[in-house]
């Protein structure tokens, strides 16, 4: 199976070749953040695929000729092999899905168009559009992440705060998946995360970044939130419905389900048990679906739950 870093550095690699002017090998290798042998074999690559890729012999200088239409010469079953390609390499990747839109145009069997379909919904999270937006947000982001440049992100919808507006930040590094981007905010001094489907739009600003010393990384819990070391118990057993519902919600969560033994015949039972930044999600979670979801172990969630319920009720 070949490495989704390794595809979507191609595709890094077709954008910055049709700009102009022409770049050189070892400017390209530090754009790609790789050797001069790589670029090469990535060039054969292109190649292969029908790009019209130039060098001129007298500087060695490359870049790729066409229009927009022409850089994506492919037969429709051409098409259909490099959709079945990314999907099986980059499954759920933001990137991914950008250009699964962008190769699936015209087919008539794209998967947001199947999706909305079935639902009768209009352009939701399934939908090339909208996927598409999300690629445009992920490329607009790594390219200041490249250049140390601070970024605007653009009526930010945030859950905490109940707030949508414009926050400046100097982005850091994405999540895995490319979900979230871990960034430092300028007006607060300090680190957070922005939910990459919350963003209206994100653009670069003309100022350097000042605070990277006080940048900070800390890998999210399993419900997304930041924090040094997660120190709060969850311990929940969940019927079938539940645990895919919690797989579906918070796909980090499906490393710490198993299996419960023992189980009657046909209704299996599974045990989530983590270590979470906050109760506010796996509580959400539990009180949405009562009877799919039984809270066990830590005394301290389950009072958090029952503050909560009543709250609630």
């Amino acid at each position: 199976m070949l490495n989704q870093h390794r595809i979507l550095r191609v595709l890094k690699l077709v954008r910055y070749l049709r700009g102009e002017p022409a770049k050189g090998m070892k400017q390209i290798a530090f754009h790609l953040k790789t050797s001069e042998r790589t670029v090469y074999r990535y060039l054969d690559m292109l190649k292969d695929l029908g790009f019209d890729v130039r060098r001129d012999p007298s500087n060695n200088r490359v870049k790729i000729v066409g229009t927009h239409q022409d850089l994506l010469p492919f037969t429709p079953e051409e098409n259909l092999f490099l959709t079945q390609l990314v999907r099986s390499a980059a499954q759920g990747h933001r990137l991914a899905d950008s250009v699964l839109a962008k190769l699936e145009v015209g087919t008539g069997t794209t998967a947001g168009t199947a999706a909305s379909a079935g639902t009768g919904t209009g352009a939701g999270s399934d939908h090339p559009l909208y996927n598409a937006h999300l690629g445009h947000l992920i490329e607009v982001i790594s390219s200041a992440i490249e250049t140390g440049k601070k970024i605007r992100i653009i009526a930010y919808a945030s859950a905490h705060s109940q707030t949508i507006e414009d926050r400046i930040v100097e982005p850091v590094c994405f999540t895995e998946q490319y979900r979230s981007l871990s960034a430092f905010e300028v007006s607060s001094m300090s680190n957070k995360y922005f939910n990459i489907e919350r963003m209206g739009d994100v653009e670069i600003l003309n100022q350097n970044i000042e605070h990277k010393e006080q940048h900070r990384y800390f890998k999210p819990d399993v419900f997304g939130f930041q924090g040094q070391e997660p120190v709060k118990a969850v311990d929940m057993e969940l019927s079938l419905r539940g645990m895919l519902l919690l797989r579906e919600q918070y796909p980090a969560a499906a490393a710490l389900l198993t299996l419960l033994e023992g189980t009657a015949e046909g209704v299996p039972t599974y045990h989530f048990k983590a270590k979470v930044q906050d109760y506010r999600a796996p509580a959400a979670f539990a009180l949405r679906l009562p009877t799919e979801v039984r809270p066990l172990g830590s005394e301290e969630f389950l009072s958090y739950l029952q503050n909560l319920s009543k709250e609630v009720w």
